[in-house]
């Protein structure tokens, strides 16, 4: 194994990546609900076939996110194998290990390799698997005759794709989160870790999300218009013709993920290289300083040889143990100079102080082994998860609440608005208007979510300005970390994972006004929307552009709020554990605010139809 770093994707080919990823994960849903009007006019008996579909894959995502939870929160650490590979690789007894090739052994290789194939807790492959079954799902559904896409059946793809789509976004949103962890040692020296942890990929894959409805909406209002919808046919070519456009994007959605996956494993490779590194320094420099503290007892003893000459503390000890070549020892154990610097002998006497830059006390804190040997898996599990929502739960409660408010008006409520003038009570876009009032919420959705997916502009400069992450000195004394005796000190609070407010939590300076007040002043779309639509004779809000512009900035509201919230809240934790908690219960969050939000939506119809009915009596 080369002691080389590898090249990786840049960082514009991941953003890319992960917004096709993003389109990926709801195009098939977003394709497969477009054609509605196809599957009610093969159904013409069945009453509200796409309110059955939408109710069966959103329960179908619920359900399937609640199955991942317990899968999909603990970090698969690969890279300490990684490393020790490196370490042992010239080992005598590694290589014959390697070279063993009898039956048992085999079968337990392959045994290991297929429950590694089907590991759910990797999140990239729960992006795999998502993909194949939605590529699978788009097959069977071109190759199924017209004649048996019943409800029935349209009902049971529904749940696949469901399945398929919280089985990829879990993976997604927590892959993206925790991307540019692979990054962090791969850099040679000390990593600043503010400057990289930043969510520009979870930005990509939400807008991605949205950039899939804007698409397909745009693609069927161009199928719509190329065959004649008014007959069976049309509406059957239009439909065709969409999906197999969504087969061919999932082909190309697995070929990208099969480029991440590539990619994670050279950036893991990378990683293990430089903490093989880091681990010959600290084995190479603690034997020096032990010669160190040997020649200071035998000149204590009185052997004049080995005192040393009087020199500079900074520049000729260093120079006495190291040789400085193009930044790098020339030692032949390949450690860097900023290693160097980090683990020259005086640094294992005295610590250095706490920092806000310093991520030690919160590392350890957060080591999955120590946790582990505190409680069981399942209490561990469980306080992974209440940590993590104590320290996040504003942005998981706005996500809920943004996606009820939204499904509970969009589409079913929104498409109910008839297009009307003064003269003769049909508008320009007459028949048109419910699918270019889709598109516009679509295009807004969008905007919100560009709007926070580029770390140079003012938004997302705003929504990542943190407070000052400093311990409070006031209520911290460096004491009690340890008395004179090594023991730590009662008064210590005990870190359970996460940083307490008292010990520097992390909190934005503009999260509330920004994203919090937001979510709920987005309540006044009931009113705004409502007056669309009543008094059906003569509604208060009459004119089309007025109720594109109404729903466009709906759409823009809903997209910049859950962007937000997918941002920020990964940040707001540490541990790689924490990170795919808050990403699964962010999901859990939206997906169960689609849920209630649709149901929510029927009661909301009914209520405006009886406000209307009052009014014309």
């Amino acid at each position: 194994m080369p002691d080389l770093q590898v090249a990786v994707l840049s960082d514009t080919s991941l953003r890319l990546l992960f917004l096709t990823m993003g389109m990926g994960t709801l195009f098939a849903y977003n394709a497969l609900i477009s054609c509605t009007d196809y599957f009610d006019a093969l159904n013409p008996n069945v009453a509200n076939v796409s309110g059955q579909m939408v109710t069966y894959q959103l329960s179908a995502m619920f359900i399937m996110t609640l199955v991942l939870l317990p899968l999909s929160t603990f970090a698969n650490h690969d890279t300490h194998e990684l490393q020790m590979k490196i370490l042992n690789q010239d080992s005598p007894q590694e290589k014959k290990a390697t070279i063993r090739s009898t039956f048992c052994y085999r079968i337990s290789r392959f045994t290991k390799c297929l429950v590694g194939i089907l590991d759910l807790t990797i999140p990239v492959k729960r992006i795999f698997y998502g993909f194949i079954i939605t590529f699978v799902f788009l097959l069977v559904y071109i190759l199924l005759p017209a004649e048996q896409l019943t409800a029935k059946s349209l009902n049971t793809f529904s749940v696949f794709v469901g399945i398929a789509d919280a089985t990829s976004q879990s993976g997604l949103y927590v892959l993206a989160a925790n991307y540019i962890e692979a990054n962090h040692g791969i850099r040679e020296g000390n990593v600043d870790l503010d400057n990289q942890n930043k969510p520009v990929y979870t930005a990509a894959a939400t807008l991605g999300a949205a950039l899939s409805g804007f698409v397909v909406s745009v693609l069927r209002i161009v199928t719509k218009s190329w065959y004649d919808n008014t007959t069976l046919e049309g509406l059957r070519k239009g439909a065709d013709l969409l999906m197999f456009l969504a087969f061919a994007i999932s082909f190309v959605l697995i070929l990208s993920v099969l480029v991440i996956m590539r990619d994670l494993e050279r950036r893991q490779m990378n990683y293990a290289l430089v903490q093989t590194r880091n681990q010959r320094a600290r084995n190479h420099l603690s034997g020096l300083d032990a010669d160190m503290l040997k020649d200071d007892e035998d000149s204590d003893d009185g052997g004049v040889e080995n005192v040393p000459q009087n020199k500079p503390k900074d520049e000729e000890d260093e120079e006495e143990f190291y040789e400085e070549d193009d930044d790098t020892i020339t030692r032949n154990i390949g450690i860097p100079m900023e290693i160097k610097n980090q683990f020259h002998p005086s640094q294992f006497h005295s610590p250095p102080p706490y920092t806000s830059n310093d991520m030690n006390h919160a590392s350890e804190a957060q080591d999955p082994a120590m946790m582990r040997q505190q409680s069981s898996t399942i209490q561990q599990l469980g306080n992974i998860y209440l940590n993590a929502f104590r320290l996040t739960w504003r942005p998981i409660v706005s996500a809920f609440l943004n996606f009820f408010i939204t499904l509970s008006l969009f589409p079913g409520v929104v498409v109910d608005i008839e297009s009307m003038t003064d003269e003769d009570k049909t508008g320009k876009l007459g028949n048109w208007l419910a699918i270019v009032l889709i598109t516009m919420f679509n295009g807004g959705d969008c905007l919100g979510r560009v709007i926070l997916s580029f770390e140079s502009l003012k938004p997302f400069q705003l929504l990542m300005a943190r407070n000052a992450e400093i311990l409070q000195t006031e209520e911290w004394d460096e004491t009690q970390d340890v008395v004179a005796d090594g023991e730590i000190a009662e008064n210590v609070p005990q870190d359970d994972g996460l940083r307490t407010q008292t010990e520097g939590q992390i909190t934005l300076q503009n999260y509330n006004w920004l994203v919090w007040y937001p979510t709920f002043g987005r309540i006044l779309f009931y009113f705004l929307i409502a007056i669309c639509i009543v008094p059906s004779e003569d509604p208060w809000i009459r004119s089309d552009i007025w109720r594109c512009i109404l729903i466009f900035i709906f759409g823009v509201s809903n997209g910049f709020v859950h962007t937000a919230n997918f941002s920020v809240a990964p940040t707001l934790v540490y541990s790689e554990e924490c990170k795919n908690a808050v990403s699964l219960l962010l999901l859990l969050a939206i997906y169960s605010g689609l849920t209630n939000g649709a149901f929510f939506g029927l009661a909301v119809h009914a209520v405006i139809r009886k406000f209307d009915l009052e009014e014309d009596e």
